[in-house]
């Protein structure tokens, strides 16, 4: 397969320390543009990562003609704006979570989408682990029976007054940042869309945005609870409750590349501490296989697909859990 040529839409961190990095370990995908809106920024990001070409403006990548996809790590309020620019302009596009800050910017990409031709999808590279494919499995034979519960969590903690994600003008707070994450599992595992939600949220009394958030999610066939914060230490773990057994997953979102990821099963009797069952899954990088996966779909290859609908559907759960934190009440879907 030809390798896709990538352009890079910003020099954000996540793509600087882990996206460009993973794109470069692979032979299905070719770095040849980064662009920022300024341009020492643009120089000093394509000198480290050996990019022939930067661009003093998102303007112009778009517009090289080399580029056949576009990663976008920008802040959450301008994913609507430059996904539809670039795929207006040609360019297959895989946009950071969460997608949009909005159901109705959400619809607004896909009609983007549909009406250009271009693959468009979230870059929530979780799913991409192998863990995941695992995990699939062994719900799928029944060994712990029909999931019932799921209790996730996701947290870290971040202070800096300039960071992005700190910031209410760009669409920050960590339930539309990690949150996104604990919230998408949640929907894979269960298999289906919550029927209502309820939340709490505490605000950073600086910043407007939040910082914790408690969320309780009622599937047709289970209920999730979830947690995740921004000013805690760093800590991650997912539970799987069954009929007759449990499952945990140790780095559930965001694993390291050389991490072993271990599943854990549980079918034992009182008191049920110790896993019966210890799966390891050998390192993997999630952001790589992200970048293969989708450039496989932008060459026809076969590839799974990531719709658009399904990164809308997190966005519902989101919108839903702020309204039930501000009105103190369960909140249908």
């Amino acid at each position: 397969m030809e390798p896709v040529r990538w352009g890079i839409l910003g020099t954000a961190m996540i793509a600087d320390e882990r996206v460009v990095p993973a794109m470069r370990e692979s032979a299905l995908c070719g770095v040849v543009a980064v662009a920022s809106r300024d341009g020492n920024r643009a120089r000093d990001f394509a000198a480290r990562h050996a990019i022939a070409c930067h661009h003093a403006s998102y303007e112009a990548l778009l517009a090289d003609a080399r580029v056949d996809a576009v990663y976008i790590p920008l802040p959450n309020h301008l994913h609507l704006e430059w996904t539809r620019r670039a795929a207006e302009a040609g360019k297959h596009v895989l946009c950071e979570k969460p997608i949009t800050l909005t159901t109705a910017e959400a619809d607004e990409m896909i009609r983007a989408r549909d009406a250009t031709g271009r693959v468009i999808e979230e870059a929530l590279m979780c799913p991409d682990h192998p863990q995941w494919d695992e995990t699939s499995r062994l719900l799928a034979q029944g060994r712990i029976g029909p999931p019932r519960a799921l209790q996730g969590c996701f947290a870290y903690m971040n202070r800096e007054a300039d960071d992005i994600r700190n910031k209410p003008e760009t669409g920050g707070g960590g339930l539309r940042d990690i949150g996104s994450y604990t919230i998408a599992m949640a929907r894979r595992v269960f298999g289906a869309e919550p029927a209502r939600v309820m939340a709490s949220l505490q605000l950073d009394p600086a910043f407007g945005t939040d910082r914790l958030a408690a969320m309780l999610l009622e599937f047709p066939n289970g209920l999730s609870t979830l947690f995740c914060a921004t000013q805690v230490q760093r800590y991650e773990r997912l539970h799987i409750f069954g009929e007759d057994g449990w499952l945990a997953l140790e780095a559930p979102y965001v694993q390291p590349p050389d991490h072993v990821c271990r599943i854990l099963i549980g079918q034992g009797d009182y008191p049920s501490i110790e896993p019966t069952e210890v799966i390891d899954i050998p390192p993997a990088n999630h952001y790589r296989l992200m970048a293969e996966r989708f450039s496989r779909l932008v060459r026809g290859e076969p590839a799974t697909r990531r719709p658009l609908e399904s990164a809308r559907a997190n966005i519902a759960v989101i919108e839903a859990l702020s309204r039930s934190a501000e009105e103190g009440r369960w909140v249908e879907l």
